[in-house]
């Protein structure tokens, strides 16, 4: 064992270790005095984050146990877990008001049983906020008349390998008829999948919807049925950049042609740069985000009356509202096509999402608004009133500078 380089951690054989000592009062909980497992990584700031991480795992965890042990006023009341069982999300059963779990405890899911018994967004102070799941949804119908089952369990494989551990992929099924259902029960069945639901819906960004209601993580990641996480580190690499303060972060994404080739799709190569694009098109894709789950339920989710484009809209919203947003390392791979090939509706819908949101700032015939969109113009009135408006968020009024130079070359619309 060699000397610790980062806090509640320490080196063998080049590979970082987490440990803690058991607090004294709760070691009849424990058949050791200390808690250790691997951090699976040999860099020094990776084991210190996720050292961090496990540590405020614990003591949310400890948090419980001393509750439980404590001598409280009509404590026999309490729904508490059952002292001969922990919690292991998907694996439990309700037995008279009392949950029983089935399988040994471990840093993964330390924290749940004070959330399961106190409530998911109550947390004692100080017992790390910022340590919260990922919730990750993902949206399917019809899998297997699609020829796109095998990506989806690639996907789900994806999930499974990523090394931020404290995560919940939850699956909502559209009412599948060709035994995509069946499929997906089985997943759960075995615990590969946390949750899922198979019903009729509007389409994929209702199904989305409906998954952010369902999710008990406090981040929020959309994985689309044929894609996948292709760096194991992902997630838990975006989860740091969060930590950074930031309110939500993006990452390109790795385009996958249907030879297997890597093209340039729609979103692959970098993000522009400070989002100069928000204003007239997606500054990156939804595939690489991660978001609080609380604003997306505040900005009220992806606004259905969008069938393709809800995640631009939802994107410039965020971005409207002020948010603050991280750029992490490239971990998606997305297959290239779907509704996002559809270049006439997206302008349409780009055009309705441009009056929605700028209508009340310039009025312009319908027709206006979508010639501009199909010209790739952002109306030079908006972008003057965005630019010289008051209150406007930065990354906005730098997108709309950038907006304004292009068309004082042009014969911009509006």
């Amino acid at each position: 064992m060699a000397n610790k380089t980062a806090a509640h951690s320490f080196v063998k054989q080049g590979v970082y270790y987490f440990v803690r000592r058991v607090p004294h009062e709760l070691r009849r909980h424990y058949t050791s005095a200390r808690s250790s497992c691997s951090l699976r990584t040999r860099s020094v700031s990776v084991a210190a984050s996720r050292a961090s991480r496990a540590a405020n795992q614990l003591d949310e965890y400890w948090f419980h146990l001393r509750m439980r042990d404590a001598q409280l006023p009509g404590k026999h009341m309490l729904r508490l877990i059952d002292p001969r069982m922990v919690l292991h999300p998907g694996i439990c059963r309700q037995v008279n008001m009392c949950v029983y779990f089935a399988e040994p405890l471990n840093l993964t899911v330390a924290r749940d049983p004070y959330s399961l018994t106190y409530g998911q967004n109550v947390r004692p102070k100080g017992a790390g906020s910022k340590m919260a799941r990922i919730s990750i949804i993902t949206a399917t119908y019809n899998l297997h008349e699609a020829g796109r089952w095998e990506s989806f369990l690639q996907g789900v494989a994806s999930v499974e390998a990523q090394t931020h551990r404290d995560c919940e992929h939850l699956v909502i099924d559209g009412g599948s008829s060709d035994g995509t259902a069946d499929g997906i029960a089985k997943l759960a069945d075995e615990g590969r999948i946390a949750g899922w639901i198979s019903e009729p819906d509007q389409g994929v960004y209702d199904a989305m919807n409906k998954g952010a209601a369902m999710a008990t993580g406090e981040w929020l990641f959309v994985l689309n049925s044929d894609d996948y996480l292709h760096d194991p580190d992902g997630l838990a690499k975006a989860l740091a950049k969060l930590e950074e303060g930031h309110d939500f972060v993006a990452s390109p994404v790795l385009g996958l042609g249907p030879d297997g080739e890597i093209t340039s799709g729609v979103f692959r190569g970098t993000i522009s740069r400070g989002y100069s694009r928000v204003l007239l098109t997606m500054p990156f894709g939804h595939s690489g985000m991660v978001m609080s789950r609380q604003q997306f339920l505040d900005l009220g989710g992806f606004d259905l009356s969008f069938k393709i484009s809800a995640d631009y809209d939802l994107i410039l919203r965020l971005f409207l509202a002020g948010a603050n947003c991280g750029v992490t390392e490239r971990f998606v791979t997305y297959r290239v096509g779907g509704m996002s090939s559809d270049q006439a509706g997206m302008q349409d819908e780009k055009a309705r999402i441009w009056r929605k949101h700028f209508g009340k700032l310039v009025a312009l015939p319908d027709g206006a608004w979508l010639a501009c969109a199909k010209a790739k113009r952002l109306p030079r009135a908006v972008s003057w009133a965005l630019l010289t408006g008051r209150g406007t968020p930065t990354v906005i009024r730098r997108s709309a500078l950038v907006q304004w130079v292009r068309a004082l070359g042009s014969r911009a619309i509006g």
